[in-house]
C-alpha cells in the first residue's frame, strides 16, 4: 500500500504523519518516490481539473508513475485527488483513508 499526501491537508495544514500512522497500524506502508512536503501534486484541486485538463491529467499520470511496484493499493485522504487520479489510472486500485479503516474494522 502507498499513500498519495493530497496538497490541501499536507502543505496548507502540514498533516503528514497522521494518516500513514493509520495505514501502518493496518499494513506496511511503501512510500512513493515524492513524499511530504516533497509529494508531487495529483493535479486535481484548485481548479486546474476544470481549466487545465490536460495538463490535470499529465500531472495525475506522472504521480501514478511513483507508485511503487510493491503497493498494489494506494491511499489518499482527498476526494478531488482521488477523482482525479482514478481519471488516470488504468489498473491501480485507489482507495480514501477512510475505505481503508472501513475494510480494517469489517
Amino acid at each position: 500500500m502507498s499513500y498519495h499526501d493530497p496538497c490541501h491537508i499536507g502543505r496548507a495544514h502540514g498533516i503528514y504523519e497522521a494518516p500513514r500512522n493509520v495505514i501502518r497500524r493496518i499494513c506496511n506502508l511503501e512510500e512513493m518516490d515524492t513524499h511530504h512536503e516533497n509529494a508531487r501534486c495529483c493535479g486535481g484541486g484548485g481548479g486546474v481539473r476544470r481549466s487545465f485538463s490536460d495538463l490535470s491529467r499529465s500531472l495525475a499520470s506522472k504521480r501514478l508513475d511513483e507508485i511503487p511496484e510493491k503497493a498494489e493499493l494506494l491511499v489518499t485522504s482527498c476526494p478531488l485527488c482521488r477523482s482525479n487520479l482514478e481519471m488516470a489510472a488504468e489498473d491501480r486500485e485507489l482507495i480514501d483513508l477512510i475505505e481503508l479503516l472501513e475494510k480494517a474494522i469489517c
